[in-house]
């Protein structure tokens, strides 16, 4: 069970950890920041901010070294952001 629960990530967190998880399935392997940053129309600073942020949460990792690509920690990070839509369109 991750540590953290859906009333603990903002929109924009929800947002992204749901793009990190489709690039990572569509490209099969962990999704480059570079890439995240393009699709979601931020600097690349601004990107390496959000996903340094939810690393040190524990719900991302990089599998191999720095240069590696970004990739959900845990399998059970889609229910976190399923409960997290539904929390805020329920708002």
């Amino acid at each position: 069970m991750l540590a953290i629960q859906a009333e603990q990530l903002s929109p924009f967190d929800a947002h992204l950890l749901r793009t990190i998880c489709q690039v990572q399935r569509d490209l099969q392997r962990p999704a480059p920041s570079k890439l995240l940053a393009e699709q979601l129309g931020i600097s690349g600073r601004t990107m390496r901010y959000y996903l340094r942020k939810l690393e040190n949460k524990g719900l991302l990792r990089r599998p191999r070294g720095t240069r590696s690509g970004y990739q959900a920690s845990r399998p059970q990070i889609m229910p976190i952001i399923r409960q997290h839509e539904t929390m805020w369109q329920a708002a």
